[in-house]
């Protein structure tokens, strides 16, 4: 929905809300979001993905959130990374759709720091208590995998929910 030439998505202190339509992936690869408010990046669509490859900047005051919804699939890859200057709640939620099929996966280099907001990786309807689930392909059997990524919560909490197949 989003890419091609470097572009930033910016709202000083409004929220910031990315949708998918159509096919309904969603895929930031060089454009970087930076916002004041809540940030959300939702692709409801049946099977749509969310790819980050660019940073997402949380300025705004403690509490807010950045919340990424995806039916399918959730990924940060090229060190694109959550900064935030205050706490801020992190929610990535793959499967969202309850259908059984939506991982997260955190490539090398992607720091996700919170500035003592909760970090929550998970799936379903309600990431704190259900699992993002891999598809039993070759390349994806992990529900969660953090490849070379790191997670900072400073005093928040980290819950990581994912359910693997072999």
């Amino acid at each position: 929905i989003v890419s091609g030439t470097t572009n930033q998505i910016t709202a000083s202190s409004g929220d910031i809300l990315v949708q998918g339509f159509g096919s309904g992936h969603i895929s930031l690869e060089e454009s970087a979001i930076a916002g004041g408010g809540n940030i959300t990046l939702n692709a409801s669509t049946a099977g749509a993905i969310v790819n980050v490859a660019a940073n997402i900047s949380a300025t705004g005051p403690a509490g807010n959130s950045l919340v990424v919804l995806a039916a399918g699939n959730v990924s940060f890859s090229c060190g694109a990374d959550v900064i935030t200057a205050n706490a801020t709640h992190v929610v990535l939620n793959a499967d969202r759709d309850a259908n059984g099929a939506g991982s997260i996966y955190l490539g090398n280099g992607t720091v996700i720091a919170s500035s003592g907001g909760d970090i929550t990786l998970g799936g379903g309807l309600n990431p704190l208590t259900t699992a993002a689930t891999s598809t039993s392909s070759a390349t994806e059997t992990a529900g969660v995998l953090l490849s070379g990524a790191s997670l900072a919560s400073g005093t928040g909490n980290i819950s990581i929910r994912g359910n693997g197949s072999a």
